[in-house]
């Protein structure tokens, strides 16, 4: 299994009356706090399964590949008074990616003399032309339902 996992983030923070530039703990309990951030976590998982036989003669296994890329964006800003004893929390809208979750899965049968290596066959178990018009309708779809959005 490979994994890799980032995230992209950015924060601002606004002080009402700004601080002075040698402030005092006592100034942060007179002053209005707002930090606003903008966060896109992201994930990527690569797993491989196999299971089969193996023989003195013969191997045979399935081989299964799976990738997921994930990303999933959000914004959010608090807001903390503490003079008035304030706490505001807001999730905002963002404008998220086309697909938040991608899934490939890949399944291959494989199968090998061990005399003759070079002659090992290793074959999908959906054939690429079974997979190309069901891509092909899952992209239509997410485009049809982005311009009934619109």
């Amino acid at each position: 299994i490979l994994d890799a996992a980032a995230a992209a983030v950015h924060i601002k923070a606004i002080t009402t009356p700004s601080l002075p530039e040698n402030f005092h703990l006592a100034h942060l309990l007179k002053t209005e706090m707002q930090l606003e951030t903008e966060i896109r976590p992201s994930i990527a998982v690569n797993t491989f399964a196999v299971m089969g036989v193996n023989t003195a003669i013969l191997q045979a296994a399935l081989l299964s590949r799976a990738k997921l890329n994930s990303i999933l964006p959000a914004k959010i800003v608090a807001t903390l008074d503490i003079k008035e004893g304030n706490f505001k929390l807001e999730v905002l809208p963002v404008s998220a990616p086309e697909h938040i979750a991608a899934v490939q899965v890949e399944t291959f049968a494989v199968a090998r003399n061990i005399e003759d290596l070079a002659a090992a066959r290793i074959v999908p178990v959906i054939p690429a032309e079974v997979m190309q018009p069901i891509s092909r309708q899952s992209k239509l779809s997410s485009s049809a339902a982005a311009a009934s959005r619109l």
